[in-house]
C-alpha cells in the first residue's frame, strides 16, 4: 500500500468518526515527540497519530415507540418530557397533541387538546401550552393558549384570537408571539403580548399583522424573531429584533428573510431561519450569531431552513430542513457547530427537524421524521445521547492559587470567583477570573476581596462577596456588575456580604448577611434589584441568607434564618410568591441550609440537618415536590455545599467523604434518580460549586487533585480527556 492509500484509507477512518461525531486530527508532529507511542521504533516506517477524544456515546435514541404525527415543541422538568404538536394517542386515546414521558411510558394531560400545539413553556408547576386549538380538555376558554397546573387546563383570561407560536416564562411574566391580534382587548397586543398572571400587556406597538414564530429573554431584553418588517418605521427592525422593557431596538442592520428561532447564551443570540444575510454576512446562511454589536457567520452556514437551536456550553446544536452544514453533505437535518466546524450528529434524522431541548447529556429532538438516526422506534422524537463513556478529571490552564467559592458558566467561559489572587499566571485576576476555554482572562483589575456568588445575565456578569470596590470603583460594596468591559456599582450598594444571586425576568435577587440595601431598612438578608434601585421582600429575614433558586414565579430561599416574614414555621428555607413569604412544611430546626435549586415544581435543598421531617434518610440532602419532604437514596454523610440539577440528574457537592459507602463519591457525587454515582475518584477536598453542561461536570472548592493532574486545584472539569490513537504510517521507499 502506498502512503496515497494510506492516507485515504485514513481519511475514510475520519469520515467514520465524523459521521459518529467525534472530532479528530491527524497529528504527525505528536509522533515524533520524545516520549515514544505503543508502535514506534517499528522497522518498516514512523507512526502518525489520530488524536481524538475518547468517544461520548454520540447514538440516536427512541423515546418509546415514538409518535404517530409531527411534534412541534418539548419542554423537559427533571425527568419528565413535555411533547407537543399534531399527534394522536400518545399512549393513550386522551394523549392527544400534548403528552407527558416519564421515562418509561406515556401520560395524557387531562383529556388533551383539540389542534395543534406549536410552543411549550414550564414555569414551576405550571405548563403553559400555546397553538392552534380552541379547547383544551373542556374547557372552552383556552383558545390558542391555556395552562395546566397539573391537574386541570385553565385559561388565561378568554385566550387569545390567532395562533400561538411561542411562548417563554421570565419570572412572572409570561411572554407569547403569534399571529393574534388585541390580546385582552388591547390595539396594540399584536402578535406578541406579555401575561402577568391576571391580564394581558402590549409590547410597545406590538408587530401589526406580522406574525413572531420566536421569543427569547436574557435579563431585561426581550428578542423577537418573526416577519415583520420596518417595526416603529426603523428599517433595520427587520425579522428580529429587541425589546429593553420599553422600546424596540435593531440588531444592526438586520436580516433578510424571516426568523423562525432564537437561543441566547451570554452575550451571543444565536438566530434561526430563512434568511441568507445577516448585517451583510454572506456565509449567514439561515443561521446567525449577534455578539451584542455584530453579526457572524457559523462558518459556511447551512443549506436551508433552520427551525430549532440549543446551546450547550461551546456547542450550538441546530435543527431544520438542511441537508448540508458548512460544506457536509449527509447532515440531514441536524448538525452541531462547535465553535470553530460543523459536525453530524450520526447519519441525521432525514425529514424536518421542529424543535430541540436539552436535558442534561441528553438533545431532544421532534419534527416529522419516522426511523430517526436508523431507529426503527424513533418516529418523531427521538433523543441524542452525549453521555461520555470514559471521563475523568482534567485541569484548565494551570489552575489558580487559592479556594473558590463561586463558578458560573457561559457558553465556552467558566467564570470563577473566590480568595485567589493569580488565575494561570494572570496577577490581575484577583478573586475573579475568566476561563476562556484556552486559558485564563482577568475581569478589569479584579476585585477587593473574595468573590462567593457570580450570576451570568447575557452579556452582564454580577458578583457578590465580601469586597469594597471593584475594579477601583468604591461604591461598589458586596455586589457589582461587569458588562464585558468595566464594573458598576448596583446603587449604593450593601451594607455586609453576598452568599447568592438569582436572576428573575429584570429582576437580581442578592441574598447574604446585609441588613441595608441601598438604604431599604427592611432589606435584612434578601434583597431585589430591578436595574435601577433596591427593593425589599416584606420584612426580609431574621438570619443570613446562602442560596436562592427561581422557579416560576416563585423564589425559595435557603440559610440560617428562622422567621421569614413572621412566619415562625419557615425556619432555614422559605418560598416568596412575590407578595408574601410562606413556609416549605413544617421546615428545619436547629440546623443550616446551604444549597436551594429549583427545577419546575421541584426542589432540592442541601446542607447539614439531618432527619428532615421525620425522614431518618433525609440527611443533608432532600427534596420538595410541592407538598411534602422526600430522601435521596440514604442521604449524604456529610455536608452538602452545592447542588445542580441537570435534566433527571442531581450532581452534589460539599464535605462528605463517601456516599453510601462508595469512597469514589468523594465531595461530588451524581443523583440518577434511584442511585448515587461518583464522578471518576472525586475530590480531595471540598467542593463548594459545580456547575453540569450537557454531559460536562466543572467543580470547585478547596481541592488540591483533581484525578491526578498537577494544576488541577481549586478548579477541575470532568468529562472527555483527550487520548492519543496510534495507527501505524508505512512509508515504503
Amino acid at each position: 500500500m502506498n502512503s496515497r492509500s494510506i492516507l485515504s484509507t485514513i481519511g475514510t477512518i475520519g469520515l467514520c468518526l465524523g459521521l459518529l461525531g467525534v472530532e479528530w486530527v491527524l497529528d504527525a508532529q505528536a509522533a515524533r515527540s520524545e516520549e515514544p507511542s505503543p508502535m514506534q521504533n517499528k522497522p518498516l516506517g514512523e507512526t502518525l497519530t489520530l488524536q481524538a477524544p475518547l468517544s461520548p456515546a454520540n447514538t440516536w435514541n427512541a423515546v418509546g415507540t415514538g409518535l404517530s404525527d409531527w411534534v412541534e415543541a418539548i419542554a423537559v422538568v427533571g425527568s419528565d418530557v413535555y411533547v407537543g404538536g399534531s399527534f394522536l394517542n400518545a399512549g393513550s386515546p386522551e394523549a392527544d397533541r400534548i403528552a407527558r414521558w416519564d421515562g418509561s411510558s406515556w401520560h395524557p394531560l387531562g383529556a388533551g387538546l383539540n389542534d395543534k400545539v406549536f410552543a411549550i413553556a414550564v414555569a414551576g408547576s405550571d405548563l403553559y401550552v400555546g397553538g392552534d386549538f380552541t379547547d383544551a380538555g373542556t374547557i372552552p376558554d383556552c383558545d390558542n393558549i391555556a395552562r395546566w397546573d397539573g391537574a386541570s387546563w385553565q385559561p388565561l383570561d378568554t385566550g387569545l384570537n390567532g395562533r400561538v407560536n411561542a411562548i417563554v416564562v421570565s419570572g412572572a411574566d409570561v411572554y407569547v408571539g403569534g399571529d393574534f391580534s388585541n390580546a385582552g382587548g388591547d390595539p396594540n397586543a399584536d402578535s406578541i403580548a406579555r401575561w402577568d398572571g391576571s391580564a394581558w400587556h402590549a409590547l410597545g406597538v406590538g408587530m401589526g399583522s406580522y406574525g413572531v414564530n420566536a421569543i427569547a429573554v436574557a435579563g431585561a431584553n426581550v428578542y423577537v424573531g418573526g416577519y415583520f418588517q420596518n417595526l416603529d418605521g426603523n428599517p433595520n427592525i427587520s425579522y428580529i429584533a429587541r425589546w429593553d422593557g420599553s422600546s424596540w431596538n435593531a440588531l444592526g442592520p438586520g436580516l433578510d428573510q424571516w426568523v423562525g428561532t432564537i437561543a441566547v447564551e451570554g452575550p451571543n443570540v444565536y438566530v434561526g431561519g430563512k434568511f441568507t444575510d445577516a448585517g451583510g454576512i454572506l456565509d449567514a446562511d439561515y443561521i446567525a450569531r449577534w455578539d451584542g454589536s455584530d453579526w457572524h457567520a457559523l462558518g459556511q452556514g447551512v443549506s436551508d431552513v433552520v427551525h430549532a437551536i440549543a446551546v450547550v456550553g461551546p456547542d450550538v446544536y441546530v435543527g431544520g430542513y438542511f441537508t448540508d452544514a458548512g460544506g457536509i453533505a449527509g447532515v440531514n437535518s441536524t448538525a452541531r457547530w462547535d465553535g470553530a466546524a460543523w459536525l453530524p450528529l450520526g447519519f441525521g434524522l432525514g425529514s424536518v427537524v421542529r424543535a430541540i431541548t436539552v436535558a442534561g447529556s441528553e438533545i431532544y429532538v421532534g419534527g416529522s421524521f419516522t426511523n430517526g438516526g436508523g431507529n426503527y422506534d424513533a418516529d418523531r422524537i427521538a433523543v441524542w445521547d452525549i453521555t461520555e463513556l470514559s471521563p475523568d478529571w482534567s485541569a484548565l490552564g494551570l489552575g489558580v492559587d487559592s479556594n473558590v467559592y463561586a463558578m458560573a458558566v457561559s457558553g465556552s467561559d467558566v467564570y470563577i470567583g473566590g480568595w485567589f489572587e493569580n488565575a494561570g499566571g494572570n496577577p490581575d485576576a484577583d478573586h475573579i477570573a475568566r476561563w476562556d476555554g484556552s486559558e485564563w482572562q482577568a475581569l478589569g483589575s479584579g476585585l477587593s476581596n473574595t468573590v462567593s456568588a457570580i450570576l451570568v445575565v447575557g452579556p452582564d456578569v454580577y458578583v457578590g462577596g465580601i469586597f469594597q470596590s471593584a475594579g477601583g470603583t468604591p461604591s461598589a460594596s458586596y455586589v457589582a456588575r461587569w458588562d464585558g468591559t468595566s464594573w458598576y456599582a448596583l446603587g449604593d450598594g450593601l451594607n455586609k456580604s453576598v452568599s447568592s444571586l438569582a436572576v428573575a425576568g429584570a429582576d437580581i435577587y442578592v441574598g447574604g448577611g446585609f441588613t441595608d440595601a441601598g438604604g431599604n431598612v427592611n432589606g435584612d438578608n434578601i434583597a431585589r434589584w430591578d436595574g435601577s434601585n433596591w427593593h425589599s421582600l416584606g420584612s426580609g429575614l431574621n438570619n443570613s441568607v446562602n442560596g436562592i433558586a427561581v422557579s416560576g414565579s416563585n423564589l425559595y430561599v435557603g440559610g440560617m434564618f428562622t422567621d421569614a416574614g413572621g412566619d415562625p414555621d419557615a425556619d432555614h428555607i422559605a418560598v416568596w410568591n412575590g407578595a408574601s413569604w410562606a413556609n416549605m412544611g413544617t421546615g428545619l430546626s436547629g440546623t443550616n441550609v446551604m444549597a436551594v435549586e429549583a427545577s419546575g415544581p421541584h426542589v432540592y435543598i442541601g446542607g447539614y440537618f439531618v432527619n428532615l421531617a421525620g425522614i431518618s434518610t433525609a440527611n443533608r440532602i432532600a427534596h420538595w415536590d410541592g407538598s411534602s419532604w422526600h430522601a435521596l437514596g440514604g442521604g449524604l454523610p456529610g455536608g452538602t455545599v452545592t447542588i445542580n440539577l441537570a435534566g433527571p440528574d442531581v450532581y452534589v457537592g460539599g464535605l462528605f467523604e463517601h456516599v453510601e459507602l462508595n469512597y469514589n463519591a468523594a465531595r461530588i457525587a451524581r443523583w440518577d434518580g434511584s442511585g448515587w454515582n461518583p464522578l471518576g475518584s472525586g475530590l480531595n477536598d471540598t467542593v463548594n460549586e459545580l456547575v453540569a453542561v450537557g454531559s460536562q461536570v466543572y467543580a470547585a472548592g478547596n481541592f488540591t487533585d483533581a484525578g491526578g493532574y498537577e494544576h488541577g486545584d481549586y478548579v477541575a472539569r470532568f468529562g472527555t480527556v483527550n487520548q492519543n490513537v496510534y495507527l501505524p504510517l508505512l512509508l515504503r521507499k
